[in-house]
């Protein structure tokens, strides 16, 4: 759904195109023990599924979560600065995230409803803000007209 609604907007892209702000829960073992299994990069391993649901086995991964993506990039490369989709996320992980943006040198321009009181704070962390006043639909009957 991301990705479509990424195609609407005019985001044209293939392979690593969305990355999810909320981090991967905790492996469950075969036996379906909550003992995590451990990969051979000494890590915490899991089946990759994406939100596809596909096997992501052969496929590249990106990271899941503020945190791994600040240690994806700290320790393999700058990939996640690169995808222009998020999805998965809260208005706090969205913050986190213009951060990491902000770091790396990125101009952060911000759009958004103004009736939406979680965007103040996503406003006011970027270096360019938008607030749009979207028209609402007016609802007739009872004492006259008013907002659904």
């Amino acid at each position: 759904q991301t990705v479509a609604f990424g195609h609407q907007l005019g985001l044209w892209s293939d392979w690593n195109c969305c990355i999810s702000l909320r981090p991967l829960p905790p492996p469950r073992a075969i036996d379906g023990s909550d003992t995590p299994r451990i990969s051979m990069d000494g890590g915490a391993s899991s089946s990759s599924l994406q939100a596809t649901g596909e096997d992501s086995s052969q496929r590249p991964r990106l990271p899941h979560g503020i945190s791994a993506i600040r240690n994806h990039i700290r320790d393999a490369d700058d990939v996640p600065l690169r995808v222009s989709m998020f999805c998965e996320s809260d208005v706090p992980a969205v913050r986190q995230m213009m951060g990491i943006l902000q770091e790396a040198g990125e101009l952060i321009v911000c759009c958004g409803s103004s009736l939406n009181m979680h965007n103040l704070t996503l406003f006011e962390a970027a270096d360019i803000s938008v607030s749009l006043q979207p028209d609402l639909p007016l609802r007739g009957g009872g004492g006259g007209p008013r907002l659904i």
